[in-house]
Formats: structure tokens, sequence, C-alpha cells
């Protein structure tokens, strides 16, 4: 799932398969292995929202029924601004 390049980036990509619990274990692998990117296919949503993710994790998905998207640290997310 995931690339490390040891001078800067690290990103992943992950089909969720719609189900809620992907996604707790995806926010919980993202803090925990330092993620920078993830990009994601087929989140679970409610009420056309993506759910289970913290605030240090911002979410970039299209606002009626997403079926991709991608997340992005705060840090990075900062550090680019």
């Amino acid at each position: 799932m995931a690339f490390r390049n040891n001078s800067f980036l690290s990103c992943g990509h992950l089909n969720l398969n719609h189900c809620r619990r992907a996604n707790v274990q995806l926010a919980q692998d993202f803090i925990r292995f330092n993620y920078d990117i993830v990009s994601v296919n087929d989140p679970y949503f409610w009420e056309s929202k993506v759910t289970e993710f913290p605030t240090g994790i911002r979410k970039y998905f299209y606002d009626y029924k997403p079926l991709a998207g991608f997340l992005i640290s705060v840090v990075l997310y900062l550090w680019v601004r």
C-alpha cells in the first residue's frame, strides 16, 4: 500500500470497499505510520460525507456520494501553504 521516500514524502493508496471499519483502521495507520498523502477509493460515507477521520487529517472528496479522494496530513498541508 505504501511508498516511502527517505528524503521527503510518504504516500499510499487503498480501496476501502465502503467499509466503515476500514476507514477507522486507515485513520489509525495514517497517524501511526506518519503518511503525508493517501489516495482512497470507495470510502465509507454517511449522508454524502466521508466519516471516521480525525481533524489531523484533511479530507478532499467530492461532496455528493464520494467515490475517490485524498487524505493529506495537516503538517504537509501547512508546509505547502
